[in-house]
């Protein structure tokens, strides 16, 4: 029986988690502040935690992609049902049959799906059939994803290193700064920030990746 999975739910959910975060980016500064509140530190964290946020929604949005491709059976948004990959029945093998497959075992126990490098190498070790279609997406340029990564980084992990790369995400947007804030809300074009823009490519990939 085939499933009633369809790919465009991951679409329309990333791109309805997105909508909620950058409506808590661009909230703005309330009109009755309390005293006790600094609202600067408030709106740091704000930023900096939707950075976050972004790369850990794609991230969960690519790992779905390729399991519910893998076992799933889902309908693309092409209406097109994606056979299950080989010697794949149950969403429970498609992990264990992957790691079998990787050379080089993961850190974490699972790939860093969100990297495009390895969320296609998982994709092609398993074979799937909507390979292409997820490789020309995924694999798409320009993507903001190691931007978001190298700023989620630094935030996650204060240190020389993520700082040198914090810097070169930095100047690549001819930001005279090196703060994590004025980064993700500098204006790029249009009146639309880092951040935005991020959302904004983001979107075009995963819609891209579920045809």
């Amino acid at each position: 029986m085939a499933s009633t999975r369809r790919l465009s739910k991951l679409f329309v959910d990333f791109v309805s988690e997105t909508d909620k975060l950058l409506l808590a980016f661009e909230c703005p500064n309330p009109k009755v502040k309390q005293t006790n509140v600094h609202w600067p530190e408030v709106t740091l964290n704000v930023a900096e935690g939707c950075a976050i946020r972004l790369y850990d929604s794609w991230n969960r949005f690519c790992r779905e992609l390729i399991l519910q491709s893998a076992s799933e059976l889902p309908t693309t948004a092409a209406g097109v049902i994606v056979p299950q990959a080989p010697t794949i029945s149950r969403r429970a093998d498609v992990l264990p049959t992957l790691l079998s497959k990787l050379k080089r075992k993961p850190s974490y126990g699972e790939p860093r799906w969100a990297d495009a490098s390895e969320c296609l190498t998982a994709a092609k070790l398993l074979s799937l059939s909507n390979y292409s279609t997820v490789s020309a997406a995924i694999g798409a340029t320009p993507s903001p994803a190691e931007d978001i990564r190298k700023t989620r980084n630094f935030i996650a992990h204060r240190n020389v290193k993520t700082g040198i790369e914090l810097r070169a995400v930095i100047s690549s947007y001819g930001v005279g700064t090196i703060h994590v804030e004025q980064l993700l809300r500098h204006t790029v074009h249009s009146g639309i920030t880092v951040l935005g823009k991020w959302v904004e490519e983001l979107r075009l990939l995963a819609e891209a990746a579920v045809q």
